[in-house]
């Protein structure tokens, strides 16, 4: 019998203070005053089998009573084989939390299906840039979704820049007007126009929220194929959209509601009467200057609008109405427009640094 034996662990805890074991029957004797006590599903002489290893413990003996192992070990031990199988208990134990570690890094990486061994790269959220006037420019956008407010049942906003000029419509009158873009809020810097034409009330009142909306300023943000507006509770989606071809203009009249020079829109002046073309499907126009009638000619040529010479008559014009006919004239008397754009039904020309503003209908 080997008598001394060190205290008996397993996987880290404290198991049994002391112990005999008798080489002819392989029984472990605990130490005088200590008792074998069974603690759970395990039986305790099992345990102790698991940690000694093969070929050593196979029962207790204590009180006369022999608690046999399960675990029925044919062979006897050498010397030696208790230091050895000491030795591969703690070899198993440290293999076995290895690998529980290796486990629970692979587990708590996921499983993306690369094999290559890269670190999954992840992405940080990245707020939505704020809008730039650069990026406007030219753009023409029609509303996808609108929060915080209810637009009049049928009608979408429709948004359209050339230059420094935002024209804005919902369903019945275009409001036109200079824009800047602040720190990514979009407004009008100056009180926009207005088509002025009849309306239901509702879109009277749209028109009059819409005018609040850009006149106080919204928050923009977007990448050029969309654009997203906000102000206080309002959010409005837009999507970026393609105008129709320019010879769907013809047979329809073109009103003029506002003028440009030199780059700067202006509403037409008050109380004076409203110039005008009335386009044939071959071209030919009837025209009125806002104070003289005649007649010319508009054709599409690739992506711009050429007008021929005009012929009017030569009554005298007088205060406003003379400056609306010399606006009109610059651009739709024998001219070929440099730039054109048409969002719904406004249609914005330019002629050098000349241009007019219709609504067509």
């Amino acid at each position: 019998m080997d008598a001394g034996s060190p205290p008996l662990t397993f996987q880290g805890d404290w198991v049994y203070p002391a112990y005999d074991i008798s080489a002819a029957s392989r029984l472990l004797h605990p130490a005088p005053g200590v008792d074998v006590i069974d603690e759970g599903s395990t039986p305790f002489v099992d345990v102790v089998a698991m940690a000694l290893g093969p070929g050593l413990a196979a029962g207790i003996e204590t009180g006369g009573d022999v608690y046999q192992s399960e675990r029925q070990l044919p062979d006897r031990p050498r010397p030696g084989d208790v230091l050895m199988a000491v030795r591969r208990s703690v070899d198993v134990l440290v293999l076995g939390a290895v690998l529980v570690l290796v486990l629970g890094v692979l587990t708590g990486c996921g499983n993306s299906g690369d094999t290559s061994g890269e670190e999954p790269t992840t992405t940080a959220d990245e707020s939505p840039a704020a809008v730039k006037a650069a990026a406007l420019d030219g753009a023409t956008y029609k509303s996808t979704s609108v929060e915080g407010h209810d637009l009049v049942e049928g009608s979408t906003i429709q948004l359209a820049f050339e230059d420094d000029t935002m024209s804005v419509s919902a369903g019945c009158n275009t409001l036109f007007g200079p824009y800047a873009v602040t720190d990514g809020t979009l407004a009008w810097t100056e009180p926009p126009a207005s088509s002025r034409m009849a309306c239901s009330p509702e879109l009277d009142e749209q028109d009059r929220w819409l005018t609040d909306q850009f006149t106080n300023g919204m928050q923009g943000t977007g990448d050029g194929s969309a654009l997203t507006l906000t102000s206080g509770a309002v959010t409005i989606q837009f999507a970026s959209t393609s105008a129709p071809p320019l010879d769907t203009l013809l047979g329809s009249v073109w009103t003029v509601v506002g003028t440009i020079a030199d780059g700067a829109t202006a509403r037409l002046p008050v109380n004076t009467r409203r110039p005008w073309l009335t386009v044939g499907q071959d071209g030919l126009s009837r025209l009125f200057t806002g104070c003289n009638s005649g007649r010319t000619t508009v054709r599409v040529v690739d992506d711009q609008i050429a007008f021929g010479p005009a012929t009017v008559t030569r009554g005298r014009c007088q205060g406003a109405a003379r400056l609306n006919e010399e606006a009109v004239l610059a651009v739709v008397d024998d001219q070929t427009t440099d730039h054109v754009e048409l969002n719904g039904n406004v249609l914005i020309v330019t002629v050098g640094d000349k241009g007019l503003v219709f609504q067509i209908s």
